[in-house]
């Protein structure tokens, strides 16, 4: 199946969900000390003639610099090399100063972080994810979850950058089970950005057909929280049903462009599933389905679970 790639309004989506969550105190969770981050500004450089023109993410901080960021699971000297071209095309259009910052997933034990080309130095600090025991911060990330409305900050981002820590499980499972646990916090609006911002920083790591499946539960996430908070705002009591009623239909839509499925047995399943936690599970367990016969389990024990 093609990759459905992220179109740029869900990357807008993404990166204004990725705002919220690199606070300031967030930041500093991961030794990144700077001013507060005002927005995030658009990757694409297209004076730069290199493969790959988009850096991963750019910050305009209140103090009218730069933070980039990139995300690596293997360190390269080229990959460094690319960074300085990126920083040099960026400050050239801008006049703004950069500061470049690394996070390497566990697998990366070292990198260089200064280029010496003459008169031209360049930096790019390092933060290693090694240090982290991503099985550790998942079961009590797990706990908080199933015991607490909310997240706190520093707790937000272990969850956000879990993919990235060691663990013994392979990082595609690991992003799996992120995606799934972020689904599961009850904050409607905190739910929605940890996904989004772990969609958004998965697309730079992960296998194409992972992010795919991630973005399902992304869009259709947004889809619920949309016509909930339209609700709220109208001071419908029905608010909370519609969301539920948004979240049937895109699962139903899901199906249909994944395997196919339309029938009015599968429609009846789905639209009785009443309880939105329900609901919010089986979006995250759903795309890890690969075949219709799995598909149709899932639901069926989400029915039976009820």
């Amino acid at each position: 199946m093609p990759k459905k790639k992220i179109s740029q309004q869900n990357y807008d989506i993404i990166f204004k969900a990725m705002t919220e969550q690199f606070g300031q105190k967030a930041l500093n969770f991961y030794g990144i000390y700077t001013a507060p981050i005002r927005r995030v500004e658009p990757t694409d450089l297209p004076v730069i003639d290199v493969n790959e023109r988009r850096m991963d993410f750019v910050f305009l901080l209140q103090d009218d610099t730069y933070l980039h960021l990139e995300f690596q699971t293997t360190f390269s000297i080229s990959d460094l090399k690319r960074f300085k071209l990126y920083d040099a095309a960026l400050y050239d259009k801008t006049g703004r100063n950069i500061y470049t910052y690394v996070i390497y997933g566990a697998d990366i034990t070292k990198a260089d972080e200064h280029l010496d080309h003459g008169s031209i130095q360049y930096r790019a600090n390092a933060i290693y994810m090694k240090d982290y025991n991503g099985d550790d911060i998942f079961r009590r990330l797990s706990y908080t979850v199933h015991h607490q409305e909310t997240l706190d900050d520093d707790e937000q981002l272990q969850l956000v950058f879990l993919p990235l820590m060691q663990s013994k499980k392979k990082r595609t499972d690991l992003a799996t089970d992120v995606v799934e646990l972020a689904n599961q916090v009850k904050n409607e609006k905190q739910r929605f950005r940890l996904i989004g911002t772990t969609v958004g920083i998965a697309d730079k790591f992960l296998d194409d057909s992972y992010v795919d499946k991630m973005m399902e539960v992304f869009k259709m996430t947004r889809i619920a929280q949309k016509v909930y908070e339209d609700g709220i705002e109208e001071g419908k009591q029905e608010g909370r049903q519609e969301g539920k009623e948004a979240i049937q239909e895109a699962i139903l839509s899901y199906l249909e462009s994944q395997f196919d499925l339309r029938s009015n047995d599968i429609q009846h399943k789905v639209k009785s599933i009443d309880d939105m936690g329900a609901l919010n599970a089986l979006i995250t367990t759903l795309y890890k389905a690969e075949s219709e016969k799995q598909a149709l389990q899932l639901i069926d024990q989400t029915l039976n679970h009820e």
